[in-house]
């Protein structure tokens, strides 16, 4: 199960990375476990990988994944 969530929130970050590459800056909230599967977002949020690729990210650190996932869907769409 951990697997699939770090597959998933990989696939995001992509998709994330692709979409936003010709529009302008928006935030993008991303919700995230302080878990060893999460670690490549935390990384690149604490070394600045998304400012330079011109993301405007706001983390939000929860203790698992699954409030990860309820803060996310509870966020109404814009």
């Amino acid at each position: 199960m951990k697997r699939i969530l770090a597959i998933l929130l990989i696939i995001v970050i992509a998709f994330s990375f692709n979409a936003c590459k010709n529009q302008k800056s928006e935030t993008i909230r991303f919700a995230v476990s302080r878990h060893d599967q999460a670690s490549l977002a935390i990384i690149a949020s604490e070394k600045g990988f998304f400012k330079e690729q011109g993301l405007d990210v706001e983390v939000t650190y929860l203790p698992t994944g699954v409030e990860c996932y309820k803060a996310i869907i509870s966020i109404p769409p814009i």
